[in-house]
């Protein structure tokens, strides 16, 4: 387990060579809350580009690669390997519709329905072993993408918030949100430093 600790996932480093450390901790908690509430009903694109913000925002941080690159290493390594198995394994099953009418009774009809499938892989017979089909169809490509984007977001948002601020100004900055919890008497100061 001593590998975990080389992994600086979350532990303040500190420094002055990045320009994320100069930025207001309040600002830095409305950040990393725009990232984390974001992705939650928004599509694929913006899934995506949230991704690519934050490495950008990596790499142009002028942090030292020596603090952050283990962590995004293993981080985008764990989000691919969850992405990929969501986009392997079934999103759904097939939806069984009930026809009232057939389309052959009304003259001059056409149906055109989309193919939902992007992928078919299978089955692949290994002697008794019968694996497959694989089937990648739009919902499980969409759902890999969900996932793997997700978790990248939220671990790696977090990630650089922590790595850049000291504990007691990330506290200070919750404080400061709560105060307006103090006029119907919530024991702020006694939260606040647990």
């Amino acid at each position: 387990m001593d590998w975990l600790k080389k992994i600086p996932i979350g532990q303040y480093i500190d420094g002055k060579s990045s320009w994320l450390r100069v930025i207001d901790p309040r600002i830095k908690l409305c950040w990393v809350l725009l990232f984390l509430l974001t992705p939650i009903l928004a599509n694929s694109i913006w899934r995506v580009s949230t991704a690519v913000v934050l490495l950008l925002i990596t790499f142009f941080s002028f942090l030292p690669p020596r603090f952050w690159w283990r962590s995004l290493v293993l981080l985008l390594f764990l989000s691919l390997i969850v992405g990929s198995l969501s986009i392997v394994l079934p999103a759904s099953e097939m939806s069984n519709e009930l026809s009232i009418r057939s389309p052959n009774e009304i003259p001059g009809t056409f149906l055109a329905s989309p193919s939902w499938e992007i992928f078919r892989l299978g089955p692949v017979n290994l002697g008794r072993i019968s694996l497959g089909p694989f089937i990648v169809d739009r919902r499980s490509a969409e759902l890999g993408i969900k996932t793997s984007t997700l978790i990248f977001t939220v671990i790696h948002s977090v990630n650089l918030m922590l790595i850049t601020t000291p504990p007691e100004d990330l506290v200070w900055a919750i404080r400061w949100f709560f105060s307006p919890l103090v006029l119907i008497g919530v024991p702020l100061e006694k939260l606040s430093f647990q």
